[in-house]
């Protein structure tokens, strides 16, 4: 295995997101945005490690249509569900 194309680092992307969800300023000023972040870091992480995999070949997403609406829908539930 490679480590993905990207080096393996959706992991920073979730790392950042629930950094910045969790800050007592961000949660007591802005709770909405802190709740949408923390809910979004773990679905990117997944949709961002698979993606990588994929293009560095370390394995391969069969279904790319089924995929991107899964990923797709996942994304839309977690914003429509805080509007």
């Amino acid at each position: 295995m490679s480590g993905g194309h990207w080096g393996s680092n959706a992991y920073l992307i979730k790392d950042s997101l629930e950094e910045v969800s969790e800050d007592r300023y961000i949660r007591t000023d802005f709770p909405e945005l802190s709740k949408i972040f923390d809910l979004l870091a773990s679905i990117l992480y997944d949709v961002i490690y698979d993606l990588d995999h994929d293009i560095s070949g370390d394995c391969f997403i069969m279904d790319k249509a089924k995929f991107q609406g899964e990923a797709v829908e996942k994304l839309r539930k977690v914003l429509n569900e805080n509007e």
